[in-house]
């Protein structure tokens, strides 16, 4: 509880005395790490791994570190200082998630921003194969999609189902995270394990109006080609030209 509440004085009474150590688990396995990092006890977590808490140590249902916990609610400093006592920030939980899956599940851009400079694969897997890009996509977050895309995530992975990102954004029918996407080299003729490609879920989701806003915006056709100049453009430089030869 006092490390839940982030009572250092009530930790640090506790371990002089004997009666408490920082390696202590409750009866489901979890540390007090994992309390204060799941209640952002930024003190509390410090003055436990100066005692001699292990940073990564497995607890509760889903057998997660306390920088997976804090990871679920995008709390930057507490990873920031988990990250600076060695926490791995690939280890995976019970669902096969890392900590770079579970701050994309928190649409924390600012975490995000920071796992992405950690050494840690940006298209790691989760246990169906989905990376933090298709997450990202299907949440509708374009900055973490964005922010994805600059640190070098494949915009044409695909899960276990044959699904891309691309496929995933549709899904969610947020047209400037398809802008985005395809932009950045998705394949838009990309089959998933029934042969839809993402325009083909887009009918089926109702939502190819999102689709085809998404490339007009990209200065794209329907198929993902390129515009042609409209022919007005051509036409407003003619009068300039004669003008010159006159």
């Amino acid at each position: 509880m006092a490390a839940q509440r982030g009572d250092v004085t009530t930790i640090r009474e506790l371990i002089e005395s004997g009666k408490a150590k920082a390696t202590d688990r409750d009866e489901q396995n979890i540390t007090p790490l994992h309390w204060a990092a799941i209640n952002a006890q930024v003190p509390a977590c410090r003055y436990l791994l100066e005692q001699g808490a292990e940073v990564d140590a497995l607890g509760g249902d889903l057998v997660a570190t306390p920088m997976q916990w804090a990871a679920r609610n995008g709390y930057l400093y507490v990873i920031q200082l988990l990250v600076a006592h060695n926490a791995d920030p690939n280890i995976s939980d019970a669902q096969g998630y890392n900590t770079l899956h579970l701050v994309t599940h928190s649409s924390s851009v600012m975490p995000l921003l920071y796992l992405l400079h950690q050494p840690i694969n940006v298209d790691s897997r989760d246990s169906q194969g989905h990376t933090s890009l298709m997450w990202a996509a299907y949440q509708g977050d374009a900055l973490s999609v964005d922010l994805l895309l600059k640190h070098g995530a494949n915009p044409n992975t695909k899960d276990d189902a044959g699904l891309t990102p691309l496929h995933w954004a549709v899904v969610r029918g947020n047209r400037v995270c398809i802008r985005r996407l395809v932009e950045s080299g998705a394949d838009i003729s990309a089959k998933d394990g029934e042969g839809r490609t993402a325009r083909d879920m887009a009918v089926e989701l109702k939502s190819l109006g999102a689709w085809k806003r998404a490339l007009e915006e990209g200065g794209m056709n329907e198929d993902g080609t390129k515009k042609g100049k409209p022919l007005s453009d051509v036409r407003c430089s003619a009068p300039v030209a004669y003008r010159k030869g006159s």
